[in-house]
């Protein structure tokens, strides 16, 4: 079973998500993207910022997606 990382910005404080965007890699198992959403997560608050982040109140959300057809 494939799947692929789909990740979401938002903000709290304008209550609204971007539009979900898929990473370009596809993993063998649940375990494997699930830690690189996490991992992806998490440099890319950092990336954004302390004074970004805290203004916007920003976070990422992440889900895996089950490929069928691969």
């Amino acid at each position: 079973m494939k799947f692929v990382l789909v990740l979401t910005l938002c903000s709290s404080i304008y209550n609204s998500c971007m539009k979900p965007v898929p990473v370009d890699e596809v993993f063998d198992s649940h375990y494997d993207c699930a830690i690189a959403g996490y991992a992806f997560s998490g440099e890319a608050i950092k990336n954004f910022g302390n004074q970004r982040v805290n203004d916007e109140v920003l976070y990422i959300s992440f889900s895996c997606k089950k490929l069928d057809n691969i």
